[in-house]
């Protein structure tokens, strides 16, 4: 329960010399999942709907919360301090940020909503609709403008077609406020800038298909409890063809990342201290993200 969270152990400073020394060129933090919650100082307000019972009968009723960290025993802007961080090691700063939200009883039109209404359109409940999605760009507008530049924001799921005209006003405003962002495409199609295969790595990574036509990187798919056997020679093969490789790498409820998981990442560092230049091609992150960013420019 958010009430109990309270992650003491939590230094972006620490986390970013990591990143830095073990090869890092950027790092992508969870701003908020599915569940709804915020890892950010957000001003929005949501209509959560909690279930009870009493007299034997099941009841709901709603109740506006900012359901966000700072109503949290550790009441401090993670995003915050994380992006501060990143930038003074001189980090590209991502932002993840699911589209679906489901807690927000506005937004029962999103696919695996707990409460979700297949009968609930913006002309069933005009009122309903407008402020779920007035909502969900209020978030993503404090997220663009509240925390410097943001290099990457990585968006999550998707909303409904019929939600389409305002998720477009919603991504010209990011344009506008952070032009030279780079969007992960899913939810958003041809709005976005690079793709993200998922949870696997392709079979064929020169698949001129996919692979040659804008900037990608595969996510989901390695994490920390590999071994380095396994994701030294992943990350070579991706690079090569061109792509880029994410490990996932999770802290515990305090905020820290496990020892025996830092290792293997320094282990990887101190191979990339030897053999980096042929990973990084001798180019700054400033460097690739601006190619990337060209590349994807000229795709729109």
């Amino acid at each position: 329960m958010y009430q109990d969270f309270n992650p003491t152990g939590f230094d972006a400073q620490e986390w970013a010399r990591l990143f830095k020394r073990v090869g890092f060129q950027f790092a992508v933090l969870t701003t908020k999942h599915h569940g709804g919650f915020c890892m950010f100082d957000t001003k929005t307000k949501t209509t959560v709907l909690r279930r009870f019972e009493s007299n034997g009968k099941i009841h709901f009723q709603t109740d506006w919360s900012a359901y966000s960290i700072m109503e949290t025993p550790f009441a401090r802007d993670v995003v915050k301090e994380y992006s501060t961080a990143l930038r003074e090691q001189g980090l590209a700063v991502g932002l993840y940020f699911s589209h679906p939200d489901w807690m927000d009883y506005h937004s029962r039109f999103i696919e695996y909503h707990p409460w979700r209404d297949p009968d609930y359109t913006r002309h069933s409940d005009p009122q309903g609709w407008a402020r779920g999605l007035k909502r969900h760009r209020q978030q993503v507008r404090e997220l663009c403008s509240n925390y410097g530049k943001v290099d990457i924001l990585s968006f999550d799921h998707g909303l409904p077609l019929e939600a389409w005209p305002e998720l477009k006003g919603t991504l010209k405003m990011i344009r506008r406020l952070q032009p030279d962002v780079m969007l992960r495409l899913r939810g958003i199609g041809a709005w976005g800038d690079f793709f993200t295969p998922e949870g696997w790595a392709p079979d064929d990574l020169y698949d001129e298909r996919i692979y040659q036509k804008q900037p990608w990187s595969v996510i989901g798919r390695y994490r920390t409890r590999d071994s380095v056997k396994h994701l030294l020679p992943s990350l070579i093969s991706i690079v090569s063809a061109g792509g880029n490789m994410q490990i996932n790498f999770n802290p515990d409820g305090k905020g820290r990342f496990s020892l025996p998981a830092s290792r293997k990442l320094e282990q990887i560092g101190d191979w990339l201290r030897v053999n980096g230049e042929a990973i990084y091609a001798g180019q700054s992150h400033e460097t690739a993200l601006s190619i990337m960013n060209k590349k994807a420019k000229m795709l729109r």
